[in-house]
C-alpha cells in the first residue's frame, strides 16, 4: 500500500523479453505468475528509501560485455541511506563509483547511455550538488567493480563537463541521435566531438524555453516535446518553439 514511484522496463538480452519492474518508496517488484513479487527482498541493496516525490529513472545498458545487460536505477536521493542501484536480472547491487581518488558519485537525476558511455546527469558527488553537470564513464562497462570506470584522473576513463548556466538540468531526450537537455528555462544539446579525451560539448540552442518536469519528455520522430513554465515546447535539435499557441 505504498505509493508507486515507477513502472519501468528492463530490456533483457532475448528478443521480445522485456521485464516490467515496479518501484514504491521502499522496494522493487517484478510481475511473475499473475502477481507482483518483491525482488531479492532479503538484502540491504534491494531496499530503496525515498519519499513520494522521488520517482525512479532507469536505463538498460551493458555490463562486463555487450551480451550482459544490466538495469540501472536512481531515485535522486543523495545520502548514505540510499545509493543508485544496478540489477543483473537476479540481484541488486549498490552503484556508487569513484570519480577521482577521493570523491564518489552518490547519485544522479538521470542515467542514460550515449555514444557507448554511461552518462550521469545532474549529480551529487560527496554530498555536493552539481545541477548542470554531465558526467560520463569509460567506453563499455560502467559498473565500478574494477573501481576506475568513472575516474576523471585516469586517462581514457571517465570525465565531466558543466554547462555554463546556473539553472538546474531537468530532463533529457533524443532527436535523431542527438541528446537534448532541457534546463529550467533553456534548452541545450550535448554534442559528440569524436575526441576521446573530451568526447562531448554542451551547446545552448534556446535561452528562453526549458522544462519543469523530468518525466515530461515525449519523443517523436522529428521532435522532442517538453512541458515548460510557459507552455509546451518542441525541439528538433536545432530550434525550440512552442506548439500550444492555439490553446491560450
Amino acid at each position: 500500500n505504498l505509493p508507486v514511484m515507477g513502472l519501468r522496463t528492463f530490456e533483457r538480452i532475448a528478443i521480445n523479453d522485456e521485464q516490467l519492474i515496479a518501484f514504491d518508496t521502499r522496494f522493487s517488484y517484478q510481475w511473475l505468475n499473475g502477481g507482483w513479487e518483491m525482488i531479492d527482498g532479503s538484502t540491504d541493496e534491494s531496499y530503496f528509501e525515498g519519499n513520494d516525490s522521488q520517482f525512479f529513472w532507469t536505463t538498460t545498458y551493458q555490463g562486463t560485455g555487450p551480451n550482459d545487460k544490466r538495469f540501472f536505477a536512481t531515485n535522486f536521493k543523495a545520502d548514505e541511506t540510499q545509493r543508485m542501484r544496478v540489477y543483473d536480472g537476479t540481484n541488486w547491487e549498490s552503484f556508487n563509483p569513484l570519480v577521482n581518488a577521493g570523491t564518489r558519485l552518490d547519485t544522479a537525476r538521470i542515467l542514460v547511455p550515449y555514444w557507448h558511455r554511461m552518462l550521469a546527469i545532474g549529480t551529487y558527488e560527496n554530498g555536493i550538488y552539481y545541477p548542470a553537470r554531465f558526467r560520463w564513464s569509460q567506453i563499455g562497462d560502467p559498473n565500478p567493480v574494477a573501481g576506475d570506470a568513472w575516474r576523471e584522473d585516469m586517462i581514457g576513463k571517465g570525465n565531466f563537463l558543466d554547462a555554463s548556466t546556473s539553472e538546474s538540468l531537468v530532463g533529457i531526450g533524443f532527436v535523431k541521435g542527438v541528446l537534448v537537455a532541457y534546463f529550467e528555462r533553456s534548452t541545450w544539446i550535448l554534442r559528440h566531438t569524436g575526441n576521446q579525451a573530451y568526447p562531448f560539448v554542451a551547446e545552448q540552442i534556446n535561452a528562453e524555453l526549458g522544462a519543469e518536469s523530468t518525466f515530461s519528455m515525449v519523443p517523436f520522430d522529428k521532435v522532442l516535446i517538453g512541458l515548460g513554465n510557459v507552455g509546451i515546447h518542441a525541439c528538433n535539435s536545432l530550434n525550440v518553439e512552442r506548439i500550444d499557441d492555439k490553446i491560450p
